[in-house]
């Protein structure tokens, strides 16, 4: 997928959703804790997971219960924090409601915005979007995908094809099983051309998308979160107390 800046190597864009679907929707020491930037070209992490954010006034109430809802779900499921910017933080995303969804992946540094079209306004999508903050990539990406999803390339939109790429590089939670559920999973028919699929399993009785009833993220998804930010390990220290996130808007 294209970056949403050239010069920032791990940037996110799904423009305009064309064919975007969000159905999903041990290892060496240079991966041990403390350290949060990562070698082999590897996105910098959220020190202590806490993540500044300013809201955009543009959005409506409805649009605002569906981005607070997502962040809410990082809240209570993981030892990640989303918080209001309410101190000048140097380093803090900005989202805004653009034409498209796009969002670069890990910590860049400064402001760092992060795009939310109409057509991912929905908790779903938002958490998706979000993940890229944290530091994830598509679950297609990984090095090792071939052994459990077939790339159909002769049905991608031409403007997409990147987006299949497998990254040349490991990340910790590769260790993990590959996860069809995912929220980080494309559809099988994302960037489709022709409406065929674009992904087809390789596994038996495995489809991609699914999760528990009304669950978000995938147990995986929350396994892969507490192995990229230590969320166990004493070396993590949470510096902001909890808080419901749904609070009255701004006059």
């Amino acid at each position: 997928m294209p970056p949403s800046n050239p010069n920032k190597p791990h940037s996110f864009m799904e423009t305009g959703l064309k064919g975007w679907s969000f159905e999903g929707i041990e290892d060496s020491g240079e991966y041990s804790v403390p350290r949060y930037k990562f070698k082999h070209n590897g996105p910098t992490l959220w020190l202590w997971g806490q993540i500044p954010y300013q809201l955009d006034r543009r959005f409506n109430l409805e649009e605002r219960k569906q981005i607070f809802n997502a962040i809410f779900q990082f809240r209570e499921l993981t030892c990640i924090n989303f918080h209001e910017r309410v101190y000048p933080y140097r380093d803090y995303i900005y989202i805004h409601p653009g034409e498209s969804c796009f969002s670069d992946v890990g910590r860049l540094g400064e402001q760092q915005i992060v795009s939310l079209g109409k057509g991912c306004l929905n908790t779903s999508s938002v958490i998706h979007q979000l993940m890229h903050v944290i530091g994830f990539y598509h679950e297609h990406e990984r090095p090792d995908r071939d052994h459990y999803v077939t790339v159909l390339k002769d049905n991608i939109d031409v403007d997409h094809v990147e987006d299949f790429e497998k990254r040349p590089f490991k990340m910790p939670y590769d260790r993990l099983p590959y996860d069809y559920g995912s929220v980080m999973h494309l559809g099988n028919t994302a960037y489709s051309a022709n409406n065929l699929p674009t992904l087809k399993v390789r596994q038996r009785g495995a489809f991609i998308g699914r999760r528990s009833k009304h669950a978000y993220f995938s147990d995986l998804d929350l396994k892969k979160i507490k192995l990229l930010y230590a969320c166990d390990s004493h070396y993590f220290k949470p510096q902001f107390q909890q808080r419901h996130p749904l609070l009255p808007l701004e006059a």
